[in-house]
């Protein structure tokens, strides 16, 4: 990923991530101030900031903690997680969609429910590595690609916690 890309996407998350239910003076500011610097449109609604740039790539975060209207059907995520965050990243011929769950579940359990939905669905598994408590899953469809990371919270205080990020790719 480009710096400017990783750049465009940090703005994003961390426009969400600071993003309240309502614009404030200083959110507005911060805002024309990022457009001013970068050539980068941003417009925040709500929950959800959408930014497009110059070549008209867009990135859509929000915290609504919900799954894009648009996710994939054939793309499964683990459904019995709580959703952290969500996002969709669309340049030229290619959309991201991305998820980060987290779950109590035991690793095992999440690591069977993608393992049998990506069989059970046709999807062509080219990565499947699990070591301790981490999994590795990454497998393609047609047009679509996906990519599974689970990994323990590391943190003591979250100990038991597992951290699912997941990306969706579709070639348009």
């Amino acid at each position: 990923m480009s710096k400017k890309i990783f750049s465009f996407v940090f703005i994003a998350v961390l426009a969400v991530t600071l993003s309240g239910c309502g614009k404030s003076l200083t959110q507005t500011a911060a805002e024309k101030y990022i457009e001013t610097k970068t050539g980068v449109e941003i417009d925040q609604d709500g929950n959800t900031v959408k930014m497009k740039d110059g070549q008209g790539n867009t990135i859509t975060a929000t915290n609504d903690k919900a799954v894009p209207a648009d996710w994939p059907s054939e793309a499964p995520y683990y459904q019995k997680a709580t959703i952290d965050q969500a996002g969709t990243y669309e340049a030229g011929e290619v959309k991201n969609y991305s998820l980060s769950l987290s779950t109590k579940d035991s690793i095992e359990d999440i690591t069977k429910y993608y393992r049998e939905e990506l069989k059970k669905n046709n999807w062509k598994i080219n990565v499947d590595s699990a070591v301790s408590e981490t999994l590795m899953l990454g497998a393609e469809k047609g047009n679509l690609s996906i990519s599974v990371v689970v990994s323990g919270d590391g943190d003591e205080a979250n100990e038991g916690i597992f951290n699912i990020n997941q990306t969706v790719t579709v070639k348009k």
